[in-house]
């Protein structure tokens, strides 16, 4: 490959060079104490058809297993949380729309309540502690029981899942279905009169950021290369769909219909802004800390966004990057100029003191540990930075810090962003006085 110089940044060296990479999801590591959830979303209903065929069977563990990391099956402290109305609850039948309780799908695949779940209906979702999960599970409103009541209390709770998406908690949630369907009526009734409830279209996985389709059963379906490297095959999505998404909103797409449409989504991703994000890693002035800023200055200031064997840096779209301030939201960008390198890795790089150099040649390397990846340099013009800073500029002279954050998309239009994490090191700016 070859690799041609193309500008000098105050402190880095920066070159210019094209690769090609897969993108997917990075994780931010606990140096940003940052993770991507991971989230999985199906318009089947493997809970209902997993007590039947070992096709669903499949389909429910891969969901489960990629929603808590393989993490339900070990001990009580990584249970997850099934989200289902139970028999008994008012207004409830025992065989609700001639279906099963969702939850005979986990007893089909092995688990047991109390070790390897906990379950919530609506009366006590609003009382529990995600924190304590692995991962929360949403049964499917066709071949379980989710109801009316219980899709609501997680819209409810639609700020609190966020949080424990962002802070690395799984999330898995099966099929739903619109209240005017003669096949959905008795699933999705109102746990406390009986009767539907007020329930729209817009509702439906309303408590994730994504547009749902309500589809008839639309065969065959067909995985995708990411549904087959989790261990899925069409022979597991054989069974009937109640739901396809209008887009992959930035996830991957397990499986789709015979239209094309994606019926299943899952991927690791933070929430905000209203939709899924792929969370990057960044650090300003690489190698520098702190991370002095003189507002005075002209020139740029460089900001490094690191690539991983998951996130290919030389799919973001230059055009759309902005580096914005964490406290009051204000953006500028796109970057004057950018160049690619392979800076080193993220997960122990950021906030480096200092570079390495040749032994020969004392020349600065900027690359502490090289991890075969390319990272991404761009540079902000520097009195745009201060203008940005505004108040941090003429504020306190001593210790003033301002965290930033850079924001844009791929080429495919997936949001990236990364995750504000106060550490001087990485992404913040301490005002330099002259």
């Amino acid at each position: 490959m070859k690799v041609r110089k193309i500008l000098k940044f105050t402190s880095i060296r920066c070159k210019k060079a094209l690769a090609a990479l897969t993108i997917a999801l990075l994780a931010l590591s606990s140096n940003g104490t940052v993770l991507a959830g991971p989230v999985f979303i199906t318009g089947h209903d493997p809970d209902f058809h997993a007590q039947s065929t070992a096709s669903a069977r499949n389909l429910l563990n891969a969901g489960l297993d990629f929603a808590t990391g393989g993490n339900y099956n070990v001990a009580d402290g990584n249970k997850f949380l099934w989200v289902e109305a139970r028999v008994g609850d008012p207004g409830v039948p025992a065989v609700p729309g001639g279906h099963r309780i969702g939850e005979f799908g986990l007893v089909a695949i092995g688990l047991t309540l109390g070790t390897h779940y906990d379950r919530a209906n609506a009366a006590e979702l609003a009382g529990v502690n995600f924190s304590n999960y692995t991962a929360i599970a949403v049964a499917s409103s066709f071949g379980g029981i989710l109801g009316a009541n219980e899709l609501l209390g997680l819209i409810a709770r639609s700020a609190d899942i966020a949080s424990f998406v962002n802070g690395g908690g799984g999330f898995f949630a099966s099929s739903e279905c619109f209240p005017t369907s003669g096949f959905c009526r008795a699933s999705l009734l109102d746990g406390s009169t009986g009767v539907l409830p007020a329930v729209t279209a817009s509702d439906l996985f309303g408590f994730l950021p994504i547009a749902v389709n309500v589809v008839a059963p639309s065969p065959p379906f067909t995985i995708t290369a990411f549904g087959a490297s989790l261990g899925l095959t069409n022979a597991d999505v054989v069974d009937p769909t109640h739901n396809a998404f209008f887009d992959a909103a930035g996830l991957n797409i397990v499986d789709t219909n015979a239209f094309g449409n994606p019926v299943t989504l899952a991927g690791d991703v933070l929430i905000g802004g209203g939709g899924f994000f792929q969370p990057v890693a960044i650090d300003i002035k690489f190698c520098s800390d702190p991370n002095a800023f003189n507002c005075k200055k002209r020139g740029v200031l460089p900001v490094t966004i690191f690539g991983t064997a998951d996130f290919d840096v030389t799919e973001v779209d230059i055009s759309t990057l902005r580096l914005c301030r964490d406290d009051t939201g204000d953006c500028i960008g796109p970057p004057t100029d950018w160049s690619i390198d392979d800076r080193g890795d993220p997960t122990s790089d950021l906030g480096a003191a200092m570079c390495a150099f040749d032994p020969t040649t004392g020349e600065e390397l900027h690359t502490l540990n090289p991890d075969g990846f390319w990272d991404l340099d761009a540079a902000f013009d520097a009195r745009e930075v201060a203008a940005m800073l505004g108040d941090f500029c003429g504020g306190p002279k001593n210790g003033v810090s301002a965290t930033l954050f850079i924001e844009g998309e791929t080429f495919d239009g997936t949001p990236i962003e990364s995750v504000p994490v106060g550490n001087t090191g990485i992404d913040q700016l301490v005002k330099k006085n002259r």
